[in-house]
C-alpha cells in the first residue's frame, strides 16, 4: 500500500487535534530514517496515552496493538471479544490477531472470518483453523502460530503459506494448497 494518502491525511488529522496525525507522521518518517531517541519516546507515549482513541470502537476488545501509519494492523484480543462491532471501520486494517491464551468460544471462527484483511493468526488451534477455512474458503493466511500440538487421524489441507508450531510432526500432516508450499518453522 502506498504512503501517499497517509502523507496527506497526517497533517489533516494533526490540524484537527487528532493524535493519529502525529502518529502517522512519526511512523512514516521512521520508514525513511531511524528516529532519534526523543522521537521514539514520543511515538511510545502517543501510543500509550491515546491508545483508546487510536483504536476507536475496537478498544474494548484489544489487549495490545501494533500500529502502522497510525492504524492498528495487529491486535491481541481479550477473551471477551464479541467479534467485529457493526460499523467499526477500525477492523478493516487489522491484518493479524493474537488470540487469548485461554480457550476461546466456538463462535470465534465466525468472528475471525468477518475480518476483511486477516492474514495472520497467532495462538490458533487446528480446530479453529479448520472451522475458519470452512467459513471462508477463499481466505489464505500468510502466517499461523499453533498454540498446541495436534495428532489428527487424517491430513489437514489449509491455505497457509507459513506455519510456526512447537510440533514439526505436523509437516507430514499438512498438504500444499493449490500447489503452494507451506513453510514450517519451530516456535519457542
Amino acid at each position: 500500500e502506498a504512503d501517499g494518502p497517509y502523507l496527506v491525511w497526517a497533517p489533516e488529522h494533526t490540524e484537527q487535534g487528532d493524535p493519529r496525525g502525529e502518529l502517522m507522521s512519526l511512523q512514516l518518517f521512521e520508514k525513511q530514517a531511524a528516529l532519534a531517541p526523543a522521537q521514539l519516546e514520543q511515538l511510545r507515549l502517543l501510543q500509550s496515552k491515546h491508545r483508546d482513541r487510536l483504536l476507536g470502537a475496537i478498544a474494548p476488545a484489544v489487549v495490545n496493538a501494533v500500529f502502522e501509519r497510525g492504524v492498528a494492523v495487529h491486535v491481541e484480543l481479550g477473551r471477551d471479544w464479541g467479534g467485529p462491532q457493526p460499523g467499526a471501520a477500525e477492523w478493516a486494517a487489522v491484518r493479524g490477531v493474537t488470540l487469548p491464551e485461554q480457550h476461546y468460544g466456538a463462535e470465534w471462527p465466525r468472528l475471525l472470518a468477518a475480518l476483511p484483511s486477516l492474514r495472520t493468526v497467532m495462538r490458533a488451534t487446528p480446530d479453529l483453523l479448520t472451522a475458519l477455512h470452512a467459513l471462508s474458503p477463499g481466505l489464505t493466511l500468510e502466517h499461523v502460530l499453533l498454540e498446541e500440538s495436534w495428532n489428527p487421524p487424517q491430513a489437514l489441507a489449509l491455505p497457509i503459506t507459513h506455519l510456526a508450531t512447537r510440533d514439526l510432526a505436523l509437516a507430514g500432516l499438512l498438504r500444499t494448497h493449490e500447489g503452494k508450499s507451506v513453510t514450517l518453522e519451530a516456535s519457542d
